[in-house]
């Protein structure tokens, strides 16, 4: 499994692959798409699926305390739950670049009860890093994430090596 630690991701691009890897990780053909928004004062929306009958159908926030911790975290994710309040969301997500364990995930059901149905609607860093191993072409649009990927960089500096060899062996083997 990956285990990238997210720290080579500024708050924005953090938002960005939680969003590209939610979207991806989506059943083919659902009518659920998920979008991100502009740095700035956002009313605790990071990623936004609307409908035309309900604008805030479901909601994500997306947390980045890689400095500051879990305990900070939910202290403020406690600000946040009046905001969920107001947007009465059918669907709350929350994901972070912590890793989580069973009470962190318990406390931040609690926090945003009744908006958060379930634990499979809480990401912590070791569900990102299965969802980008689910999902590699989102890992190929992130670029940041490859500065802290070995295999990734080896992979990119031995890419033409691959292809020449590839391109051999299958002109080899059509003889």
């Amino acid at each position: 499994m990956s285990q990238y630690d997210f720290s080579t991701l500024n708050s924005t691009d953090l938002e960005e692959l939680v969003c590209d890897l939610l979207n991806a990780d989506l059943p083919s053909g659902s009518e659920v798409r998920y979008r991100t928004f502009k740095a700035g004062k956002d009313k605790g929306i990071d990623i936004l699926h609307s409908l035309s009958a309900k604008i805030y159908c479901h909601v994500g926030q997306v947390k980045h305390y890689l400095k500051s911790g879990i305990k900070k975290m939910l202290k403020d994710l406690v600000l946040e739950a009046t905001k969920v309040q107001k947007l009465d969301p059918d669907r709350y997500i929350i994901a972070s670049s912590l890793e989580l364990g069973i009470h962190d995930v318990e406390s931040i059901i609690n926090i945003f009860h009744p908006y958060l149905k379930n634990a499979s609607d809480v990401y912590g860093k070791k569900e990102l890093n299965s969802l980008l191993d689910k999902h590699p072409a989102v890992l190929s649009r992130h670029f940041k994430l490859w500065l802290s990927s070995t295999a990734v960089l080896e992979k990119i500096l031995h890419s033409e090596l691959e292809n020449r060899t590839s391109h051999f062996i299958a002109k080899e083997l059509s003889r």
